[in-house]
């Protein structure tokens, strides 16, 4: 702390600065004989702290008191006086002095104000590193042109410490202690986004200070074990590597946290360096992939329990293979993917509107066996939804009232599969067979038989060809090939017989007329 005696008594002068270095001897004092010497010293020697005599030539004390609150309002400020004079004591509070001794000071009050005053400027500082720690993390603001008021700083690391259930407090207690006793500049805050979370900054301001960065992890392991005997609870760390650039402070920030989701994987009461972590887990794509299709699969073609007990087993076999938390994320991602897929058809098919799933936080779980149960619990939802609305909905008997209303355009089932019914086709025509007894195309060739028969029948006007336009056929031959499969004999032969038995019913009723 910086400390400027402001008193033109030499000796009175000089024993105040011996009281101060007494305290703590390296603080740095600054002495001026009045308070016009004082003020021109103040830009130079930058105190934290400004001792004055009331009484003293060219500016006093109460008058450097006032232009000190005035021109710098961060600086505290004690009177000293060897006058007990109440009107004094009254200007000066005016002035907000922080307490006004009177002379001689004796050295346990000295001590009792500097420890204040030395707790409150800690407390204070840790405040504002605190706020704008978190302006840059959150508000994404600079964070360099306010880091030179506590010195230039060489290197730093963040650590995100995660402990279970809400025991921030008790976190950051045993942190603040361990980190103190070693000497090293930190800061501490809650983690805003997540409420079991505290963020540990560590810096050096001299590179030949940071040597207790390099020792960052052995610390951090300490904090965890000093946690397991305080509070008997489970707490894992995510490390950044260590940084120069203060510019890359929310970056150091998504590493550490990056870093704390290994614990999904490797355990808990580790400290997980962001350093390591490329080198040991690996991100296995077609392993992965392999998975993700055939959970795909069993969507597409509903078959959602044997879906949920897919995820289970991936998930499960990702501790295992000691995956990436890289590829965990995309697995949980892909496999959202599916289910709001899913549901999207759905919303189509039904008109109604299921809300869609939202990207996992793997930071809310304790456990890979967690994540496994929270996504085989939505497949099991989007199974009860289908089963739901497919009891309010008969995909069949949609089918059908189609084939009836569109016999005359080309009908793929393929088509109505990808683009009316957002399944899979070999599933929509096992569903159709089952419950009609017939295929999907049968149905379909017949109902167009069956037409075309009706429109030969009743219309002589209509040629053959018409006739196969007007059931969907654009292939005039192959429509009279199906059609003397399905009947028995050509569509001419059925037209000129229906023909020749009315005329020769019109013939008999003329007759009968004359």
């Amino acid at each position: 702390m910086n400390i400027l005696v402001v008193e033109d008594e030499f000796y009175t002068r000089k024993a105040l600065v011996q009281l101060i270095l007494d305290w703590n001897s390296a603080s740095k004092v600054f002495e001026a004989e009045d308070g016009l010497e004082a003020l021109e010293m103040m830009d130079t020697c930058k105190p934290d702290l400004v001792f004055s005599d009331i009484r003293m030539p060219r500016i006093d004390g109460l008058e450097l008191l006032a232009l000190i609150r005035e021109k710098y309002p961060s600086v505290v400020s004690v009177i000293i006086s060897g006058y007990d004079d109440f009107i004094y004591a009254q200007q000066a509070i005016r002035f907000k002095a922080e307490q006004y001794l009177l002379k001689p000071v004796e050295r346990q009050e000295m001590v009792a104000l500097l420890n204040r005053i030395s707790e409150h400027k800690v407390s204070s500082a840790e405040i504002w590193l605190e706020e704008r720690l978190a302006a840059c993390l959150y508000e994404e603001q600079s964070f360099a042109s306010e880091s030179n008021e506590f010195g230039s700083i060489d290197a730093y690391t963040t650590a995100v410490l995660r402990a279970d259930g809400l025991q921030r407090d008790i976190v950051k207690q045993i942190a603040r202690r361990m980190l103190s006793m070693r000497g090293i500049p930190f800061v501490l805050s809650n983690d805003r986004r997540h409420s079991d979370m505290v963020i540990l900054w560590m810096y050096a301001t001299d590179a030949s200070k940071d040597n207790h960065l390099r020792d960052r992890q052995q610390i951090l392991q300490d904090v965890i074990q000093a946690y397991a005997e305080t509070a008997g609870g489970v707490l894992s760390i995510g490390l950044s590597t260590v940084k120069r650039d203060v510019r890359e402070l929310a970056k150091s920030y998504i590493e550490a946290k990056h870093a704390v989701l290994y614990r999904l994987i490797m355990g808990n009461n580790i400290v997980f360096d962001a350093s390591d972590m490329g080198a040991v887990t690996p991100y296995n794509h077609e392993w992965m992939n392999n998975w993700i299709t055939q959970i795909d699969h069993k969507v597409i073609n509903n078959r959602f329990g044997d879906a949920a007990s897919l995820v289970r087993k991936l998930i499960a076999e990702v501790s295992e293979v000691r995956l990436s938390v890289h590829a965990l994320y995309d697995m949980c991602a892909k496999i959202t993917a599916i289910l709001n897929s899913f549901i999207e058809s759905e919303n189509k098919r039904t008109g109604e509107l299921m809300p869609y799933v939202e990207q996992i936080d793997l930071h809310q779980y304790d456990s890979t066996d967690e994540i496994a149960d929270k996504l085989a619990n939505l497949m099991e939802s989007a199974a009860s939804k289908l089963a739901s609305s497919s009891s309010k909905f008969d995909i069949t008997e949609d089918m059908k009232l189609y084939v009836q209303q569109h016999f005359h355009q080309e009908i793929i089932l393929e088509d109505l599969a990808k683009n009316k019914y957002f399944t899979d086709p070999s599933y929509l025509s096992r569903l159709f067979k089952n419950k009609v007894g017939t295929s999907f195309s049968q149905y379909l060739l017949s109902y167009r038989m069956n037409k075309a028969k009706s429109l030969l029948e009743s219309d002589f006007i209509l040629s053959v060809s018409d006739v196969a336009s007007a059931v969907g056929y654009s292939d005039y031959s192959y429509f009279i090939q199906m059609y003397k499969k399905h009947f028995g004999a050509t569509p001419g032969k059925v037209k000129r017989q229906k023909t020749a038995e009315r005329l020769a019913s019109k013939k008999d009723s003329f007759v009968i007329f004359i």
